[in-house]
């Protein structure tokens, strides 16, 4: 049985005729410690400023380390330019050429050759079926060019790419349809099966076996969703799930492990995580993560650093009074429908964008210590006094039970 839970939907200043808004509520990047002496503080490296001011954006990190920046909407409507920030100067330059359409709830997906493909969205008057592709090499300068069109217009979708390099389109409107977009023959085609659930707003991550894990999202207005299913490239069908998530979740991180399970985190109104495991296509381990009262002293003392970033954060008051919660940091955290755009060959993230508690259209870009760390046990659940297995990312093993610190965010309608 379907689990759901509702939100509010409203319409957005500025973007007439927009039924749905998405707000990302909590993202997390993990923040390292300066020293080992000391309680660790986030790292934050720098700030610099967007030559526009926006939310609702794609941020897609490029080949030579800098990153593209288009679409999203702020105060006056959707934005017509696109940019490039840099972050080792902590600059952005707004790009000579302007994107073909205005769009926002979009996609960007960075192909082997180094263009970018953006895909759908929404525009003042609807879903798009429109894509284009940013050219950073085009000569005499870096382009916009038109793409092939969808053959179904979507917004809030996924763009997943696969083992063999084709990108699955999954979701973002009303008939659960799916598309592949073959780089070679640069065109679209249907899949063959449909969504089980017609969601968007959901998350999907390609797993080790090859196929997509699709979860979570939103249907209709108001209801998000706890179901998943599995797609699977070799017969172009979706499968459900052995089972639901065990909270409805919209938005929620993925990320997996090198063992292949999944972290399914935030993207709900809890801060919680939970696990997905492949190899029984079922969800278990439901954790709170902080600001959960039982575990912030602990994440707060520990050496490496979670940071939730949402508007609701400094009103949250386990987290009141909290010394290491300064006035950059709390600029920081409190915003919603940002970006978080991960650079692993440096370890650091771009967190750029969004509208902030008093509802103001943020320009601010700041660049943060980043790791992609991981931390998995061999099981899920174990007998009391039996020894756990804790394996990193690095294939090291350690035998003693602990916790890790994980990431969340959570969905909110607008």
């Amino acid at each position: 049985m379907e689990n759901e839970s509702s939100l509010s939907v409203a319409r957005t200043p500025g973007c007439e005729g927009r039924d749905m808004k998405q707000s990302i509520t909590v993202m997390m990047v993990l923040l390292t410690s300066m020293f080992y002496a000391f309680i660790c503080q986030a790292q934050i490296l720098g700030t610099g400023q967007l030559g526009t001011a926006r939310r609702s954006h794609s941020a897609i990190l490029l080949q030579d380390g800098k990153i593209l920046i288009v679409g999203g909407d702020d105060a006056n409507g959707l934005v017509g330019q696109a940019e490039i920030f840099d972050p080792i100067s902590l600059t952005s330059s707004i790009i000579a050429a302007t994107p073909v359409a205005l769009r926002t709830d979009h996609t960007a997906t960075l192909l082997s050759d180094g263009r970018v493909l953006i895909i759908g969205g929404v525009d003042s008057n609807g879903l798009l079926s429109s894509t284009e592709f940013y050219n950073p090499y085009a000569v005499p300068a870096p382009s916009f060019t038109a793409g092939p069109a969808l053959l179904r217009a979507r917004s809030g979708h996924t763009a997943t790419v696969l083992a063999d390099g084709k990108i699955l389109v999954a979701g973002g409107e009303a008939s659960g349809s799916a598309e592949i977009f073959d780089p070679i023959s640069q065109s679209f085609s249907l899949v063959s099966g449909n969504l089980n659930t017609p969601r968007q707003y959901h998350s999907a991550v390609l797993l080790n076996n090859g196929k997509v894990l699709i979860a979570g999202g939103v249907v209709g207005t108001n209801t998000v969703l706890s179901s998943a299913e599995i797609y699977d490239p070799q017969t172009q069908m979706f499968t459900p799930a052995s089972g639901p998530m065990q909270t409805p979740r919209g938005f929620a991180l993925l990320r997996v492990l090198p063992d292949g399970k999944v972290q399914v985190i935030g993207g709900d109104g809890e801060f919680s995580m939970e696990m997905f495991d492949p190899a029984t296509n079922s969800f278990i381990a439901l954790a709170h993560v902080p600001p959960h009262a039982n575990y912030l002293n602990n994440v707060l003392a520990s050496r490496t650093r979670s940071a939730l970033i949402t508007t609701i954060i400094q009103q949250n008051p386990v987290l009141q009074g909290q010394p290491e919660l300064s006035a950059e940091i709390l600029a920081l955290l409190n915003r919603l429908d940002h970006t978080v755009t991960e650079i692993p060959q440096s370890n650091k993230a771009l967190i750029a964008g969004g509208i902030n508690d008093a509802g103001q259209i943020l320009n601010s870009a700041t660049v943060v210590s980043s790791s992609a760390a991981t931390v998995t046990t061999d099981r899920f659940d174990y007998a009391p006094g039996e020894i756990v297995t804790i394996t990193g990312a690095a294939g090291s093993q350690m035998k003693r039970c602990g916790c890790c610190c994980m990431r969340n965010r959570r969905l909110t309608q607008m």
